[in-house]
């Protein structure tokens, strides 16, 4: 059954699947490349997260320490109370902000690597999973790619969300066109 201007189901879903060829990468080697940097700059994240908690850690154990000698400066009576407060209250709050920090930093880092990686391997992937695919997982790979798709008499044209419009070899916020069979 054709759709408006002269589209079927078959030219439809071949004009798509060109689409999602645009995401893949032009050669093996390229492909291969592109993994191993990306491997290569998400091991140097991690480092750097890695790196982060060590700090982090250390300057809250510091923290903790400081804490320690002025509990016993005022025992000792060499710190009035008002003082003791003031500051002991003060360093408190700058360990509990560490401690937030370090488990704003932890929750970030666990699944990014993964996460990158994962979507890399779909783009490369995506007409192969495309043809194979039932309905709903093909609506799920177009809203994942896809800010939206535009049918009109001549054309197929999708807007790409944001990283797939560079791997689709389009500027941000452009679209790439597909003419009708």
């Amino acid at each position: 059954m054709p759709l408006a201007g002269g589209w079927t189901g078959e030219s439809l879903e071949n004009a798509i699947v060109a689409q999602l060829i645009t995401l893949k990468l032009p050669s093996q080697a390229v492909t291969d490349w592109f993994r191993t940097t990306l491997k290569s700059s998400l091991s140097n994240e991690a480092e750097f997260h890695r790196n982060k908690q060590a700090q982090l850690k250390k300057h809250r154990s510091e923290l903790e320490t400081k804490l320690e000698r002025l509990l016993d400066a005022f025992i000792g009576g060499s710190v009035e109370k008002a003082i003791y407060d003031r500051k002991a209250l003060e360093i408190r709050d700058e360990v509990e902000r560490i401690k937030q920090e370090e488990m704003r930093d932890s929750q970030v880092n666990a699944t990014f690597i993964e996460t990158a990686e994962a979507v890399f391997n779909l783009t490369q992937r995506a007409a192969e999973t495309w043809h194979i695919s039932n309905w709903t997982v093909k609506r799920e790979l177009l809203e994942i790619f896809s800010l939206k798709c535009e049918l009109d008499d001549a054309s197929l044209s999708l807007h790409w969300n944001k990283p797939f419009d560079h791997l689709a070899n389009c500027g941000e916020g452009q679209s790439t066109v597909v003419k009708c069979n």
